[in-house]
Formats: structure tokens, C-alpha cells, sequence
């Protein structure tokens, strides 16, 4: 009888365990808001997820979905799960190719702007049956906007062609159609553009942010959909890019 116990007690264990739920809404779902007013830096970031996660507040599965998301907790003071924050931007200015609603048209417009006016515009987006040599795109609709500070140091890529402002998470496609982080490109990196030649880093600077910071979502589950296009052609990941989960990994082939 005892030993049917400890049978029937740890099958109960096992199927909660499995069972955690996650409140975690994937990026675009859930909050707008870009953390807060001073801004949360890499390292703080890390340690709200590790209070988050021995307070209560969330549980392991939602902790392995903001690691994966690079985001961060907002707990209220009794350890309450409320929303996340994303993180990953672009700086003010930064043109993306978009449709304007109201003009009727495809035009090259700042992030800030968009922003403003989210419904009035729709971001060009890689299709699904694009690759490397055709980089089909259709304009979806946008899902998610986010704008606050950051404490991080930019990331200010020079190529051949165009300069580029973004924060040290962002997602950038390498010509060989890897998406990595920002922070982990090099001078003589190709890029991935609509330009038919070559498209290499000359320089990388590292200032501090003196500014607010922008970045948004389109409406799609499919991943390569995130895929947008900025300043006059380099193709990089949106809000729903920035995490772990994608980086490092082959969107186009």
C-alpha cells in the first residue's frame, strides 16, 4: 500500500511538472511598453529573471521562454507575474521600407514615424517562398510597437553602402542568410541586401544611446516573415527576432 503511494505521488508530481502552464505571450502578443523610463540593461535583465524565478513570480518554463526571448519580468511587489519587456531596436531615424495607406504607395519611412502612425502603415516582409537570390517580399500589418531608452551601447555598422543604427540584440542577416546579433558582427562581415553587389562592414562604433529607442512587429507566426528591410536595403529581424531561439540560425537559404 505504501509503495502504491509513493507511485501514485510521484505520478502527480511528474504530470504537473509537465503540465506548468506558461503565461509568456510570444513577442507581439503581449506587452507595448519597452520596460521602463530608465531603461533595464543586459545584466539587470538577467538579474530580475533569476528574482523573478526564486520569488515565484515565474515558473522554469516561463523563464527558458524569456531567456529565449530576451526579455524581461515585471512583477508587481507580491511577487505577481504582469507582463514582459522586450528588448532589441532601432535608433531614431532608421528608415524601413513600408506601404503608406494613405498615399498608396511603397516609400522608405522613420522608424519613429511608423510608430506613430502604426495603422497606417505595413512593413515589407520576406515571403515565405523567398531565398538568397530572390528576396521576394509582400507589406503585412504591424502587431506590436516599442519605444523607450537604452542602456546598453549602440551598435553603429558602416558597410559600402549605408550606415545603420541599432541596439546590441538586433538581429542582422549575413549574406549566407544566418541571422545574428548585432553585437557579434565583425569589420569585413557581408551583409545581406537588395543590392546586387556585395555588401561588407568598413566600421563598427559603439556609442551610448542618447535617445530613445524603436522597434516593431508584423502579424505573422512564420518566422522568415519577420524579416524587414532598413535603411535602403539591409535585411534584418523585427521585435519578434530577438531572441535566442532564432539567432544563430539560417532563415533564408
Amino acid at each position: 500500500m505504501f509503495t502504491k503511494l509513493k507511485v501514485l505521488a510521484l505520478g502527480i508530481f511528474l504530470f504537473s511538472s509537465v503540465c506548468e502552464a506558461s503565461r509568456i505571450k510570444p513577442p507581439g502578443a503581449d506587452t507595448a511598453v519597452r520596460c521602463n523610463e530608465k531603461g533595464i540593461s543586459q545584466e539587470i535583465c538577467k538579474e530580475d529573471r533569476d528574482h523573478a524565478i526564486d520569488s515565484g513570480c515565474i515558473n522554469q518554463q516561463e523563464l527558458r521562454e524569456l531567456i529565449n526571448y530576451n526579455g524581461c519580468p515585471i512583477c508587481d511587489r507580491r511577487n505577481n507575474y504582469l507582463a514582459w519587456c522586450p528588448q532589441g531596436c532601432f535608433i531614431r531615424g532608421t528608415k524601413l521600407l513600408v506601404w503608406d495607406t494613405v498615399q498608396e504607395k511603397q516609400d522608405w519611412v522613420a522608424i519613429e514615424e511608423i510608430i506613430d502612425q502604426s495603422k497606417r502603415f505595413k512593413v515589407a516582409s520576406i515571403r515565405k517562398d523567398a531565398n538568397l537570390k530572390d528576396l521576394k517580399y509582400e507589406f503585412l500589418p504591424i502587431q506590436l510597437t516599442t519605444e523607450g531608452p537604452e542602456l546598453e551601447p549602440l551598435v553603429i555598422l558602416t558597410t559600402n553602402k549605408r550606415t545603420l543604427g541599432i541596439t546590441s540584440a538586433h538581429g542582422v542577416v549575413l549574406a549566407n542568410g544566418q541571422l545574428i546579433a548585432a553585437e557579434d558582427l565583425r569589420v569585413g562581415d557581408h551583409l545581406l541586401s537588395t543590392d546586387s553587389l556585395v555588401e561588407h562592414i568598413l566600421s563598427i562604433e559603439r556609442p551610448l544611446a542618447d535617445d530613445l529607442v524603436f522597434n516593431l512587429s508584423v502579424e505573422s507566426e512564420d518566422a522568415k516573415s519577420h524579416l524587414i528591410f532598413a535603411e535602403g536595403g539591409l535585411v534584418v529581424g523585427d521585435q519578434f527576432l530577438q531572441s535566442s531561439h532564432y539567432l544563430n540560425s539560417t532563415l533564408l537559404n
